[in-house]
């Protein structure tokens, strides 16, 4: 019996250890979360298209461009000056980064929750055992 409560002792104090490891991991990947900056050159597209939805083609004789070619290629001090200001108004937590970084914290706090369980019913098993 001495040897079982130990044996279950030991066996709280592995979950206790992976617990704190994990929550280690979690503190880690809010940081990088934290840290993460959205690169413009990543949202060109994206903002090609909003300009290009939002502002009719241009006609020059006959041919037509678009809204985002022009001004990128007419003035491209402008066009980057509005790509940064279309990238500052996204939401960081909107981006593909943050969000994997989101869904690895959930299964790490879900594996917590797990093994709180677990030490639960391991104690219970050792109160059990001291009656």
């Amino acid at each position: 019996m001495k040897n079982s409560i130990e044996l279950l002792r030991a066996e709280v104090e592995m979950k206790e250890h992976e617990i704190r490891k994990m929550q280690a991991q979690i503190a880690d990947k809010e940081k990088q979360q934290s840290n993460i900056e959205l690169d413009p050159d990543d949202y060109e597209d994206q903002f090609d298209e909003s300009l290009d939805e939002s502002i009719p083609e241009i006609e020059i004789g006959c041919l037509t461009y678009s809204p985002s070619h022009v001004l990128k290629n007419v003035d491209p001090v402008a066009y980057r000056c509005g790509l940064n200001d279309f990238v500052d108004s996204l939401d960081v937590e909107d981006s593909d980064e943050y969000k994997e970084l989101q869904e690895e914290i959930d299964q790490l706090k879900s594996d917590i929750e797990d093994l709180e369980s677990e030490i639960e019913d391991l104690e219970n098993q050792i109160a059990d055992f001291t009656e």
